[in-house]
């Protein structure tokens, strides 16, 4: 059971990179828009569910629960129950990594000073 919490986390993690912190899914609309239009329409927009890590960090994880145990009512609900809850702090996980973002951003601010005097 741990090793499939483990999985939600990051599950977690890559979803709220990818989709809040890297803005993957309007770049590849937006790649694609481009090539089918020859460069006349470059700004599209992806809506939810594509574009929401709250949406995908849900979906993802429901069917990833959903898919390691046999389907009954009862795991169901705990499925749908702990994927609302992995949606739930994915706030928390955008937080957290931009947290260690700024930390490494400051060591290496500093690594540079120390290096360059």
């Amino acid at each position: 059971m741990t090793t499939h919490i483990l999985i939600l986390l990051l599950i977690n993690f890559i979803i709220v990179e990818l989709v809040d912190r890297q803005n993957i899914p309007n770049k590849i609309a937006n790649f694609i828009a481009s090539k089918i239009t020859n460069n006349s329409i470059t700004n599209v927009w992806v809506n939810k569910p594509f574009n929401c890590s709250y949406c995908l960090t849900f979906w993802i994880s429901l069917i990833y629960l959903l898919t390691i145990n046999p389907f009954t009512l009862l795991w169901l609900i705990v499925a749908i129950s702990i994927a609302l809850l992995n949606a739930i702090y994915t706030k928390l996980i955008y937080y957290v990594l931009g947290f260690i973002d700024l930390a490494i951003d400051l060591v290496f601010n500093k690594l540079h000073n120390v290096l360059t005097k």
